[in-house]
């Protein structure tokens, strides 16, 4: 199967989810938002993602789910970042960070704090992105 069925597979099965939820719960909206943003993002859409990745920001503050309001706000950090947003990357992946450790959620910390060495290693700041990236890696490695 090639890589982008895989993602149109993924697009369909976000689809579906945001429909279930329209029937049953916001927090599969959210999800489901999330991870159709999250295909379209891999598959180099960045424009069609960007929207759908900030309706799934929108639906998880107002549901409380603060794992996917980390992991839309790591997203669309990344999706500034590849935009050539850098300063609003390093907002966003702030902000991420800020939650993980809220909830205190290791893993997506380290993941943010990966995400913030990428910022800053984009922005010329070396010994910054270092730092992130070792912290990220001495919680992967925890």
């Amino acid at each position: 199967m090639s890589t982008q069925a895989r993602y149109d597979d993924a697009i369909a099965a976000a689809q579906d989810a945001i429909a279930l939820a329209a029937v049953r719960t916001l927090r599969l909206s959210s999800l489901g938002y999330l991870h159709w943003g999250g295909a379209l993002w891999y598959a180099g859409e960045v424009t069609q993602a960007q929207p759908l990745v900030t309706q799934a920001l929108a639906l998880a503050q107002a549901d409380g789910l603060r794992r996917a309001e980390v992991d839309s706000l790591r997203l669309l950090g990344s999706i500034a970042l590849r935009s050539g947003e850098h300063a609003e990357a390093l907002r966003l992946h702030r902000q991420s960070l800020y939650i993980a450790r809220k909830i205190e959620d290791r893993h997506r910390e380290s993941q943010a704090l990966h995400r913030l060495g990428a910022v800053t290693c984009n922005q010329g700041d070396f010994a910054q992105a270092r730092t992130y990236v070792e912290e990220s890696l001495h919680i992967y490695r925890a």
